[in-house]
């Protein structure tokens, strides 16, 4: 009697585990892709390390809940004041991996390896003894007046915003409408993204391309009058040369009798 033996097909679609970006972050920095201090670099060494050796301690690291964390900060916190107030907090890789090594690391218990942490970065001191350096490691940086938005100061993804009431300033690239190529804008204060051509009192574009809406108050350009001779008779008057600035020049011309 033949016997017909039946298996089940397998599925060809298999589920692609979330990306690890904890790890990610941890080779680029140990590759040199990502420049980072020594204590950073120490942090993802051990993080590398502890990946392959920390089961022989009970370590393991624990991907689901690190991505619960990071979805947690992505699709639930926002941001709270300026310009980018309601928008979704998005983890810098720096920041992922610190989350993603606070929350998924678990013990033997099989709770959290790690309860505190202490983060410093974004700040560079150097003092060779005649000259004191400062940088600041950052994409960006707000000051903001004490009475809130209203008034206030920021540098950020290269251009400096300065703003107080309706009126804004904004000088560096990187902001403003699509196409405007802006590096220089006064107008009404409706944030970097916003500030456009079509909007501002004064701007100035990477072309070399400018436009001023208001007014000006200017001294006057003189010309000296000169004459040649003080006879009441055929007397010459010279006028000029003409100084104007490069800009349109009038010339009022007239007799003597």
């Amino acid at each position: 009697m033949a016997v017909t033996t039946k298996t089940r097909a397998k599925s060809s679609s298999v589920a692609q585990a979330p990306a690890d970006r904890t790890k990610a972050y941890a080779l680029d920095v140990v590759a040199g892709r990502i420049v980072a201090g020594p204590h950073v670099r120490n942090a993802c060494r051990r993080h590398l390390q502890d990946l392959i050796q920390g089961p022989e301690r009970g370590l393991f690291f624990d991907h689901e809940a690190a991505d619960y964390a990071f979805r947690y900060f992505e699709n639930v916190l926002m941001l709270s004041e300026g310009q980018f107030e309601g928008r979704k907090f998005e983890l810098h890789p720096s920041q992922a991996f610190i989350i993603g090594s606070l929350f998924g690391w678990k013990g033997p218990d099989g709770l959290r390896r790690f309860h505190r942490a202490y983060i410093e970065q974004g700040m560079e001191l150097g003092n060779d003894g005649n000259v004191v350096s400062l940088r600041f490691l950052t994409s960006s940086m707000e000051i903001v007046a004490p009475n809130g938005a209203a008034e206030g100061m920021e540098w950020r993804n290269g251009y400096l915003r300065v703003w107080k009431g309706a009126a804004q300033r904004i000088i560096g690239p990187g902001f403003g409408a699509n196409g405007d190529n802006l590096i220089d804008y006064f107008g009404p204060n409706v944030g970097a993204a916003a500030a456009s051509k079509s909007n501002a009192m004064m701007w100035m574009d990477a072309n070399g391309s400018a436009y001023f809406g208001g007014q000006l108050s200017a001294g006057v350009l003189r010309n000296a009058v000169q004459t040649t001779t003080t006879q009441t008779i055929g007397t010459e008057l010279v006028n000029g040369p003409f100084a104007t600035n490069g800009r349109v020049r009038t010339v009022r011309a007239w007799t003597r009798r």
